[in-house]
């Protein structure tokens, strides 16, 4: 089991790792208690859930080929997301800065996904 922590307001869960420093109130010398904490979407309080931990399935972690750096898809999706952190747990572990991977895993996904429609 795993505890997520849910925002009473937005209803989102978060992990642990993603609420660090989303405390509310004064700074930490002020002495007030730092808690609870806010959710970092919409600064609502949140509360932690038991969940079960998922077990991170390996995934196919490609470059993106020379001719999807030239599609205007692969273009938009990157100036979306080029200023995210992002965690992909069959992949590796923590969080980082997106990368074209990031990309081609969407376009992979949308492809296989047109495929079965």
């Amino acid at each position: 089991m795993k505890t997520l922590f849910r925002c009473m307001k937005c209803r989102r869960l978060w992990d642990q790792e993603d609420l660090l420093g989303t405390y509310i109130g004064h700074a930490p010398d002020n002495h007030i208690c730092r808690s609870p904490m806010s959710c970092p979407c919409c600064d609502g309080i949140v509360k932690g859930e038991m969940h079960p931990s998922p077990t991170p399935t390996e995934i196919a972690w490609l470059d993106p080929t020379p001719e999807m750096l030239d599609d205007p898809k692969f273009g938009a999706i990157w100036q979306t997301i080029k200023s995210w952190d992002i965690n992909v747990p069959g992949a590796y572990n923590g969080y980082c800065g997106a990368t074209g991977n990031h990309v081609r895993a969407i376009l992979d996904a949308l492809a296989a996904m047109a495929i079965a429609i």
